[in-house]
């Protein structure tokens, strides 16, 4: 078991965007602003040695969401607060060892209809869900 408290509040306040044209000097700058709020993460896993050779895992993890509702910015995903995962790994010799990995972040929908990251009466939705596979060789030496 795990438990972390991330402070997304302190890095992810604001995104300032800026660009500057080489010819005319004209230039654009944009501040949207972001408001994350600290998280809770709380995690859990489980561990089977089948064999000398074979380990199974499996573990989960859950978390609030950093995004306000009116905040969601159509290029950034909707944070994903739901995960699964399980794995393997191989006992080759006492200093080789391969591992398996398989992650799922169950689909996440956020929606904004309010500004300042959308205009008035054009809402935005992001819907957002992931898989991973890992694999590792470890040599300890």
């Amino acid at each position: 078991a795990d438990y972390q408290r991330i402070y997304w509040s302190d890095v992810f306040e604001n995104i300032d965007v800026g660009f500057e044209q080489d010819g005319t000097g004209d230039n654009i700058n944009v501040l949207l602003p972001q408001d994350y709020r600290d998280i809770n993460l709380f995690s859990l896993g489980v561990e089977y040695r089948y064999s000398s050779t074979l380990t199974l895992r499996a573990g989960g993890s859950y978390s609030n969401d950093p995004i306000p509702g009116n905040r969601l910015f159509a290029v950034i995903p909707a944070h994903l607060k739901r995960h699964f995962a399980a794995g393997l790994s191989y006992q080759v010799s006492s200093a080789s060892q391969f591992g398996l990995t398989w992650s799922h972040a169950f689909e996440q929908d956020l929606s904004n209809k309010d500004l300042p990251n959308t205009g008035a009466n054009v809402p935005i939705t992001s819907t957002h869900s992931q898989n991973n596979i890992s694999v590792a060789y470890t040599y300890r030496f």
